[in-house]
């Protein structure tokens, strides 16, 4: 992901294994930061605001929770998404989330797994779930895959976040269709088990171009 967003010319704010403590400690930063933005809705569009993780997770209690290093649980919705997204000053910039990470231990299986005890996908099924929109809210959460489900990796790492950036790095295309492109060729990476990425939108825009901007000094 620093690859991608180096070369489209975004500020990048990176931590490699932070503790529970690190991660709030420079959400917080980011969130102060945010206070001091007021971009008008003629610029919609023009910024966009990417938080990406990469690690483990979990669903408890119908609530996403991330793992930090130091085994500390951090709330998804509570500790993240709201706090980088509650500022009047930033309510028309889009903001994204990238969440590779297990939502809990379910497996997915395809038809040729032959489990009877799950509900066979066929492997070209994506899922995509539109939620209301909300003008102070104004984000995406692309999700590697849907609640309570593992989350697959190869010897190499995590398959949906290296694909995922790879794309956006490569296709002249928007968010949405890229976010798809990716989510099949995860299936097809995949052999006796299916992965269904997850999309939850609640952008007030049309189809969302991640283009270069201007780096900031």
């Amino acid at each position: 992901m620093r690859e991608t967003f180096n070369r489209l010319g975004y500020l990048i704010r990176e931590m490699q294994n932070p503790t529970k403590e690190e991660m709030k400690r420079l959400l917080k930063e980011i969130s102060d930061e945010l206070r001091g933005y007021n971009v008008p809705k003629q610029a919609e569009g023009e910024k966009v605001i990417v938080f990406a993780f990469s690690g483990h997770g979990d669903t408890v209690d119908r609530a996403e929770k991330l793992y930090a290093n130091d085994g500390g649980i951090i709330d998804f919705m509570d500790e993240i998404v709201f706090p980088l997204t509650r500022h009047a000053g930033v309510k028309y910039v889009p903001k994204l989330f990238f969440i590779d990470a297990c939502r809990g231990g379910e497996i997915l299986f395809t038809k040729k797994g032959g489990n009877k005890n799950q509900v066979a996908k066929s492997s070209d099924e994506v899922y995509f779930a539109k939620g209301v929109q909300h003008v102070e809210g104004n984000y995406c959460v692309a999700y590697a895959t849907i609640p309570h489900h593992v989350s697959y990796a190869s010897n190499r790492g995590s398959i949906w976040m290296p694909k995922l950036a790879r794309a956006l790095r490569e296709m002249n295309d928007s968010f949405q269709n890229v976010a798809a492109t990716v989510m099949k060729e995860v299936q097809d990476s995949l052999k006796d088990n299916a992965q269904q990425c997850q999309i939850v939108s609640h952008l007030n825009c049309g189809p969302l171009m991640l283009r270069r901007v201007p780096t900031r000094n």
